[in-house]
């Protein structure tokens, strides 16, 4: 349906630096989450680039585990305006702390989905160096990669930019030394590890996030990975093939066929046992309907700030740099360019 044609709910999805995301319904009964972006924020906080740069990505995220969003946006004097999917089912975050850690079964189901997200990524040569549970969405029980606000087109070549978020990125990353697409790999395995135990192998366990960055740093760096006796055997091997330095480190081409990924997961729940059967969390009773998202931005519209909204034409794209917008804790997220 046309901008012109959606109405925002009373719906609360998320607050972040930002942003503000609420749902938003057409008169065909679609639902869609609409986001507002401010647009002194993202000059104050020099996220203008990282925008920039999504401009040219967000066209080419066409897959069933990575987030669908319209890259036309629509805007007036103070904010810019974005609508995407709306998956319904929250993010991995908050399932995962509700339920405390996966069994490895899930949890490779779940490395299956988000590795399947990477490799289509990795064949465009785009990087998008936020991988962590809060920007991992979930809808009908499958996952979505979604959070591009450091999402980059690599051209073949390395970046110096330090960005992410401090128990997920990878040691060359950290030493500025260049990095490439790999660093996705390195935060794969973070994560899975994460999943199957419950905590970030350099992160410490949920309820430490404050800890000094600079000390998860020295973690990352010193490389030591302990994995738990209840972690498969499967689990393990998987995840020490991602953390690993960058010249051992699997690639992305390499997962469709891994022995340890579950090829069955791609495109289905990530509990196994029919799509979007749900567990003992707080996602029992929701609405599961699927969105057909094909949302482009045109006319104008009362936005809710009663403000005159204007078509944006081929401007800032959605994802960028938000302090997790459905719901998730801030995360640490940090970007510096050299």
């Amino acid at each position: 349906p046309p901008f012109a044609e959606l109405r925002p709910e009373d719906g609360f999805i998320g607050k972040g630096s930002l942003a503000t995301v609420r749902t938003a319904r057409t008169a065909g009964g679609g639902r869609f989450a609409f986001k507002v972006m401010n647009k002194a924020e993202l000059v104050r906080l020099k996220q203008v680039d990282h925008v920039w740069q999504m401009d040219d990505i967000a066209p080419r995220l066409d897959h069933p585990h990575l987030m669908a969003s319209e890259p036309d946006l629509a805007h007036d004097a103070r904010c810019v305006y974005q609508v995407m999917e709306l998956c319904e089912q929250g993010d991995l975050y908050t399932l995962l702390h509700h339920m405390g850690r996966f069994d490895s079964q899930t949890a490779m189901r779940c490395a299956a989905q988000l590795g399947s997200a990477l490799t289509f990524l990795h064949a465009h040569d785009i990087a998008h160096r936020n991988m962590r549970p809060e920007a991992v969405l979930l809808s009908r029980g499958r996952l979505k990669l979604g959070s591009f606000c450091f999402a980059k087109s690599m051209g073949g070549g390395k970046s110096h930019t330090l960005c992410g978020t401090p128990e997920y990125m990878a040691p060359e990353l950290l030493l500025s030394e260049g990095h490439d697409i790999q660093v996705d790999m390195w935060a794969l395995g973070v994560l899975t590890y994460e999943l199957a135990v419950g905590y970030t192998p350099f992160g410490g366990k949920r309820g430490t996030e404050g800890r000094d960055p600079m000390a998860i740093y020295q973690l990352v760096l010193a490389g030591r990975l302990d994995l738990p006796r209840w972690v498969d055997a499967a689990t393990r091997r998987f995840v020490k093939s991602c953390v690993v330095a960058v010249s051992k480190r699997l690639c992305a081409h390499e997962l469709c066929e891994h022995p340890d990924l579950p090829a069955d997961a791609i495109g289905e729940s990530i509990f196994g046992g029919g799509e979007g059967r749900s567990t003992k969390s707080d996602y029992d009773g929701m609405p599961f309907d699927a969105v057909e998202f094909t949302a482009a931005l045109a006319g104008t519209i009362a936005d809710p700030f009663r403000r005159k909204v204007t078509p944006y034409g081929h401007a800032i794209d959605q994802m960028v740099a938000d302090d997790e917008l459905h719901g998730g804790h801030d995360g640490g997220l940090y970007t510096q360019s050299s």
